[in-house]
């Protein structure tokens, strides 16, 4: 083990409303390092609340950003702080562009990039977008891709080396129900933002097939980007009278348990995705879900803890069919239960320390 703390910056936020995925498993994995060995470091708002499980801890730091020249004092921490390690070097943001082009003028440090999306994904982003991910993990000491597809797809067609460390899910909150007795209508369930990429249309599509009597689509998640997307949907819902689908905007992870406990099938009609953690977290709960087969996620496994599927006409009919049987909602939503186990945030965090001892330990430093 080190002889010294090691000192990582998360380049990301511990604002306890911030719902956003990779945020999310950055304070999982800084609240689960071993407290003798390792350091942590967030961002966090200058007015934002943060996360209850790293306000207590003594080994992460939440780096509050000033009330004006957030983006300096980001990118000043970023190249000049006391870290030896940044990890989640973000691309979208204009402190990252500033990192990226002035790296050299900054102190050495490793940088470990992860890949939670996949490429087909990236390059949906546009050309520019692609073109600076594309290069920062060719510059990164450590890549780490969330599941085997990814990790494939980063050797095949960037030639790219990578580690494959999956998401975790919070099993202390995310518990199985006892779904015996359940009556109509059914609960389907969408944890996802609203917006056109995660394709959430397709859930007054499947709606209009399925009366009010017999099931309810609830729908959770922001709004990102996109309002006129957002209000044609909430058109299309008044137009056609789809009073059971309920749009409940942003909530928070307990929140959200308390929706999945009174589910009975999880439906993510992306196809652009790097693992879908939602469905994780269904999984843990005991519910079923209906995915498509596109990016391989590994937290459904198909015909065992739901479906992945290829087409839109398949998700619906896989709707339906678990609908209609609740014996084989039950089988597969103990499966996915079991399935879950393996995702437990403990271990995923030992994984996450040996990387980081490992690159100290390598003696090699980067300027990214």
């Amino acid at each position: 083990m080190p002889d010294r703390p090691i000192r990582v910056l998360f380049n990301t936020w511990a604002n306890r409303d911030n719902t956003n995925s990779q945020s999310l498993t950055a304070r999982e994995i800084a609240s689960r390092l071993n407290k003798r060995y390792f350091i942590s470091s967030l961002f966090i708002g200058w007015n934002q609340e943060p996360d209850p499980k790293l306000s207590a801890d003594a080994s992460v730091r939440l780096l509050r950003l000033p009330p004006r020249l957030g983006t300096l004092y980001i990118t000043y921490e970023l190249l000049w702080g006391g870290h030896d390690i940044v990890a989640y070097p973000a691309l979208n943001s204009r402190s990252s562009r500033l990192f990226r082009a002035c790296r050299r003028l900054g102190k050495a440090r490793k940088v470990v990039d992860s890949v939670e999306t996949s490429l087909d994904q990236i390059a949906a982003c546009g050309e520019t977008a692609e073109a600076a991910i594309f290069s920062s993990l060719q510059q990164a000491d450590v890549r780490t891709a969330i599941t085997p597809a990814i990790s494939r797809d980063l050797k095949a067609r960037l030639h790219l080396e990578s580690l494959v460390v999956p998401l975790g899910v919070d099993l202390s909150l995310f518990q199985p129900v006892d779904r015996t007795d359940r009556k109509r209508p059914w609960k389907v369930l969408y944890v996802a933002s609203i917006q056109p990429r995660k394709q959430t249309h397709l859930i007054l599509d499947f709606a209009r097939t399925l009366p009010s009597e017999q099931v309810e689509f609830h729908c959770i998640g922001p709004c990102l980007g996109n309002e006129a997307y957002l209000h044609d949907l909430l058109s299309q819902k008044e137009r056609d009278k789809l009073d059971h689908v309920i749009f409940h905007g942003s909530l928070s992870q307990p929140e959200i348990y308390e929706h999945m406990k009174s589910a009975d099938l999880y439906v993510l009609p992306s196809r652009l995705e790097g693992f879908g953690k939602t469905t994780l977290e269904a999984a843990a709960s005991g519910l079923p879900s209906i995915v498509f087969s596109d990016y391989e996620t590994t937290a459904v496994l198909d015909k065992v803890t739901g479906f992945q599927v290829k087409t839109n006409d398949e998700m619906l009919a896989a709707i339906h069919l678990l609908l209609d049987d609740p014996v084989l909602r039950q089988r597969l939503g103990q499966a996915a239960s079991e399935h879950a186990q393996n995702f437990s945030w403990g271990p995923i965090a030992m994984q996450w320390e040996k990387i980081f001892t490992e690159i100290m330990q390598a003696g090699k430093t980067s300027r990214l």
